[in-house]
């Protein structure tokens, strides 16, 4: 008679509970994948009704973006001119002799903060 590979009485029980603990666990991340997958699609279908409604849909938001940051960046380069000229008037005025105090409360800043800005923009090449 042939021996069996299982020695043990319950060996052939505890292989089995293997076998199926191993298919439970693979089953159990097939699940988990296909859920996961059904939540980036619900998600993706949301966000794009989101997208369609809010803007017309995913051309128009681009285009929408795209003048955004035109516009934004127009307002920096006007920021930066005015916050140029107003550094340079404080600097002429601080020449007539107007006082900190005085030029602070036109300005609205500090005076420590418009003698950093006129410091910084002495200093500044010009090109």
């Amino acid at each position: 008679m042939a021996r069996s590979k299982y020695t043990k009485p319950n060996a052939r029980r505890e292989e089995a509970y293997r076998r199926q603990r191993e298919a439970n666990d693979a089953a159990a991340i097939a699940a988990r994948d296909r859920a996961r997958a059904v939540s980036e699609t619900q998600r993706s279908q949301r966000a794009d009704r989101n997208l369609e409604l809010v803007w017309g849909g995913r051309t128009d938001a681009l285009k929408r973006l795209r003048d955004i940051s035109r516009q934004l960046e127009k307002l920096h380069r006007a920021e930066r001119a005015l916050l140029t000229e107003r550094d340079e008037l404080v600097g002429t005025l601080r020449a007539v002799e107007v006082s900190w105090a005085q030029l602070a409360t036109w300005s609205g800043l500090s005076r420590q903060a418009l003698s950093k800005r006129t410091n910084v923009s002495q200093d500044r090449p010009d090109f």
